[in-house]
Parts: C-alpha cells; sequence; structure tokens
C-alpha cells in the first residue's frame, strides 16, 4: 500500500479542512486496520506534528471510532469505515455549515448509526438515558479518574497501597499525594506506579500506552500474580516516565529488554486528550429532554415548536457546550428547520 494518505497535500498551496479531514479519516483507517509499517508511522507522527489542524482533525475522528467499540468487536470495522467515509463525502450542509467537517462531520454520521428514530409505540415506553462524557469518578482516597467512552476499571484499595485495574479502555488518573501508599493501576501484566501525578493508561490490545501529564511514574513487569494475565506483556527493565513523555508495552511474549520512551510534542498531547472535552451521550432521547439538558448549559437557548417534533428520540454523542453543532446535527437527521432570534434557536418541522 502507498504509504502517503490519498488526501494528502501535493499542491503548492495549503490544504483545505476538507483534504486535512480526510487525510485524518484515512489514518484512522489504517491504523486501526494494522496496515502501517515503520515508516509509515514515522510519516504519520510527521504529518501529525505540522500543524495544530492536522492533529486537532485526528483527534476529533479518533474519538468517533473509538465509540464504534461494537463494530469493530464484530469484526465489521472495514464495513462501518468504508460507510463513514462514503457518508463524510456525501453529506455536506448547507451554507457552509461545516466550515470543517472534524467532530461535528463523524457526529452527524453518529445520527446514521444510531439512528433518529421516529415516535415509538412499544407495549412498554423506553426509558430515556442520557450520560455525561468522560465518566469521572472520585476514588476513596480522593484521587480521581476520568474515564474515556467504553473504559472499565476496578477498585483494589489496601493498607500497602491502592490499587487500580485498567479492565479495558482509556482513564486518565490524577493521583492524590500519598507517600505512605502508592498508586499502582495494573494493565495486561503491567503496572504504573505513583505517589501523586497525573497520567493516562490506555489499553489498546496488542500494547498499554502510558502517558504523564503531571509529574513522573514508573513502569514495570508486575509481580502479582493475581494481576498478570495470560498473553501480557513479557518482562522488561522498568522504566521511569516524567512529564510529557510516552511509553508502549507490547503485549506480546518477546518485548524489548529496554523500552523506548519518547517525547510528546504540544500537537500530539492535545490529540492524545481530545476524548477529554465534556460531551452528551443520548440513548433513545426525547428531543425536548436533550434540548432542556443543552439550556441548562448553555447562554444560546432552544426550543421546540410542536410536541410531535419534540417526542423524537434522538441517540448520539455531542459537545455539551455546542448547542449550535447540535442544532446543525438535528435538522440534518430529522429534516427540520431552525430559526434564530437572538441567542434563542426555535426547531420547527419543515
Amino acid at each position: 500500500m502507498n504509504s502517503t494518505p490519498p488526501n494528502s497535500m501535493t499542491g503548492s498551496g495549503a490544504p483545505s479542512s476538507a483534504e486535512i479531514q480526510l487525510t485524518a479519516a484515512d489514518w484512522i483507517a489504517r491504523r486501526n486496520g494494522g496496515e502501517l509499517s515503520a515508516l509509515d508511522e514515522a510519516q504519520f507522527r510527521a504529518w501529525l506534528a505540522a500543524d495544530a489542524a492536522h492533529a486537532k482533525a485526528f483527534g476529533d475522528l479518533e474519538e468517533i471510532w473509538t465509540m464504534l467499540n461494537e463494530p469493530r468487536r464484530r469484526g465489521g470495522a472495514q464495513v462501518v469505515w468504508t460507510d463513514l467515509n462514503r457518508r463524510i463525502l456525501q453529506r455536506r450542509m448547507k451554507a457552509g455549515a461545516w466550515s470543517t467537517l472534524g467532530l461535528a462531520a463523524a457526529a452527524a454520521l453518529l445520527i446514521t448509526f444510531f439512528p433518529l428514530a421516529g415516535p415509538k409505540a412499544p407495549s412498554v415506553p423506553p426509558l430515556p438515558s442520557i450520560a455525561v462524557h468522560p465518566n469521572v469518578r472520585l476514588l476513596p482516597d480522593g484521587s480521581k479518574v476520568e474515564l474515556n467512552f467504553g473504559a472499565e476499571i476496578e477498585i483494589n484499595y489496601s493498607a500497602e497501597k491502592r490499587g487500580v485495574r485498567l479492565v479495558q479502555g482509556e482513564a486518565l488518573f490524577v493521583v492524590t499525594r500519598d507517600p505512605t501508599r502508592p498508586f499502582v493501576v495494573s494493565a495486561r501484566g503491567i503496572e504504573v506506579r505513583a505517589v501523586g501525578t497525573a497520567f493516562v493508561v490506555r489499553d489498546e490490545s496488542q500494547q498499554v500506552n502510558v502517558l504523564v501529564t503531571e509529574g513522573q511514574v514508573a513502569v514495570a513487569q508486575s509481580q502479582d500474580s493475581s494481576v498478570a494475565e495470560a498473553g501480557s506483556a513479557a518482562k522488561f527493565e522498568p522504566v521511569f516516565i516524567a512529564v510529557g513523555k510516552q511509553v508502549s508495552v507490547p503485549v506480546v511474549a518477546v518485548v524489548p529488554a529496554s523500552l523506548e520512551v519518547k517525547l510528546v510534542s504540544t500537537a500530539e498531547l492535545a490529540a492524545m486528550l481530545a476524548w477529554r472535552g465534556k460531551r452528551i451521550e443520548f440513548k433513545e432521547t426525547p428531543l425536548t429532554e436533550a434540548v432542556e439538558l443543552f439550556n441548562r448549559q448553555n447562554r444560546v437557548q432552544l426550543t421546540v415548536a410542536d410536541r410531535t417534533l419534540g417526542r423524537r428520540l434522538i441517540s448520539g454523542i455531542f459537545w455539551v457546550d455546542d448547542p449550535e453543532g447540535f442544532v446543525r446535527l438535528v435538522e440534518t437527521g430529522f429534516n427540520v428547520k431552525s430559526e434564530r432570534s437572538g441567542d434563542v434557536i426555535r426547531l420547527s418541522n419543515e
């Protein structure tokens, strides 16, 4: 496969936002398809660091790709991605509403994957579900965990240490300082040990990534037989990771005796932490309830013109501080129109 993404810049002018978006989409598809060689990976890192717009576009679409965990588990990632790529090209909003395709474009497609259903008439009315992401949990010692979409943890505190196992996904840990009782996160047979710091652990099945955003952590093979898993990382020399750096531990039978610690650029860091932006997840939620939640969070207020439209059910994930983006997506998904007067946007059937 050609190592240059099909939508990368080839002329003398600057790439448009659409070209950047499609290049980011190609990188995500290839990285998740396991197609990258060492040279490809180097080219990807160079592209990511070349412009903050590249990192933002990649971070936005990577978050949506992460949300599509279920199609990946069923082995349908390529089918979903083909459809996603096709729809990105087909569904352009009128009047330049997508000045950048970014997360708004991908979120619009979530409405297709999680359909905006019309009124239902089941024997038992469905219970609306609203969740806020990232899921933030306060631990018994005052430490905080931010869970990315789909992440799971298990808490195992004792008198000797504060233990947390990352079952799956990605989480940011902000650790309350306690020199007498270390904070230890385990994942696939490795341990990340801290006293008081902030760091991200991401389980990618084939490897575990550790990124430090504050202080320093130690990464080592787990000495606890109850933590070690079949197929977990083989033994390696412990490494210390300082702020602004990361390390990846392969989950294979053989790993390098000395792991490579990498410096993370500002653009890369922004892309890696893009998932921390506050989002709302709706699952078959009536439009009126979704609107009420947005209205509690923002100066711009939304209104729904009639009850029939308000009863329509919406599913998807949206930025909580972007009511205008939410309106644009609802316009597309519901075929409704909006009218704005000052800080009030009115939604009605066309």
